[in-house]
Order: structure tokens, then C-alpha cells, then sequence
């Protein structure tokens, strides 16, 4: 369980027939390890009461936090476009403050439907991200010297020739079974 669900209890109650559920990032929910400087945002709508019918949502506020506390005082200070007047559920762009490697978002969200109503906000949902920028990488692959000359390859459609670059990597190891 997202371990700060008990900050945000909403004390207001608000009339909307609609509410924000399932929020997802990268049509992923509470990511870990995201390499998408650009995450997209998507979520699903409930009605509150399951006889009404015909809801639709008409606009949404979306907010992006670096701490769950700041999103609890609702300060989006990474993101927060405002009341956006849209029906879009899928595909929203964080269009915020550049993204860091190795770090933890929070975002939440609130809808109107199409009477204008407000719901309460979302659940927070949250992603952390992986390395984001190819310099940060440290690593080199383990990989054996070739066992014989590359010869050159031939490249598709072209009908030319180009010297082979380096080996595809391959991680073996030689040992001897003694025992059955």
C-alpha cells in the first residue's frame, strides 16, 4: 500500500457525480524505475452513485509534488497547469519542472463533471525515476573478446560493405562439472 494514503483524506465534500480512480503513468500504476522525462498521465472516472447515468468529465486539475506532504497542503510545486478545461483521460504530457534520475514524484488529481460539479481529489499515486540521462550511466559491458577477426558485414538493402564495429556481448563463463 502507498504508504502516505492516511494524509489524504479529503475534508471537503463535494457534489460532483464523478471521481478519479485508477491513476496510472505511462499506462503503468505507481511505477518504480520510469526513464520517461516526458511521463504521460492517465487515470479512469466512478460515478459516485451507480444509478446515474450519461456522466461525463468536462475538465480536470492535475498536480505533481516532490513530497507527499506538499501535495497533502496541495502545492503542485513540480506541476500544476491550473483547472484545465478537457475531456481527456489519456495521454496528459507532465509539461512541468525537468524530471531528476533516482527520484520520487506525487501526483494527485481532481475532475468536474459536465454540470460543472467538483470532485474531491484523487488517492495519491506516485512513480520514481531511473537513470534519465545516458552520461549518468558508469557501467561497461562484461563481454569476451571475440574468438576469431570479425569479417566484414554486409549492410541490408545497400549492397555495400562496412567493417564490423565491436562484438555483440556475450557472457559465458568455462568451468568444469565435478560432481554428478
Amino acid at each position: 500500500l502507498f504508504p502516505y494514503t492516511t494524509l489524504f483524506r479529503s475534508a471537503a465534500t463535494h457534489t460532483g457525480g464523478i471521481v478519479p480512480v485508477r491513476l496510472q503513468i505511462d499506462h503503468l500504476g505507481d511505477p518504480i524505475g520510469l526513464d520517461d522525462m516526458q511521463p504521460s498521465f492517465q487515470w479512469n472516472l466512478r460515478a459516485i452513485n451507480a444509478e446515474r447515468r450519461r456522466l461525463k468529465q468536462s475538465a480536470y486539475r492535475l498536480m505533481v509534488a516532490s513530497s507527499a506532504q506538499l501535495l497533502v497542503k496541495d502545492h503542485g510545486d513540480l506541476w500544476d497547469p491550473g483547472r484545465v478545461d478537457s475531456a481527456s483521460l489519456v495521454g496528459i504530457v507532465y509539461q512541468g519542472r525537468p524530471l531528476q534520475s533516482h527520484t520520487e514524484y506525487f501526483w494527485k488529481i481532481k475532475v468536474w463533471d459536465q454540470d460543472g460539479q467538483e470532485s474531491d481529489w484523487s488517492g495519491p499515486a506516485h512513480w520514481a525515476t531511473a537513470l534519465l540521462h545516458p552520461e549518468e550511466w558508469q557501467a561497461r559491458w562484461i563481454a569476451a573478446e571475440p574468438d576469431t577477426a570479425q569479417a566484414p558485414q554486409a549492410r541490408e538493402n545497400v549492397g555495400t560493405y562496412v567493417e564490423a564495429t565491436a562484438p555483440l556481448p556475450i557472457f559465458r563463463r568455462t568451468f568444469q562439472v565435478t560432481k554428478p
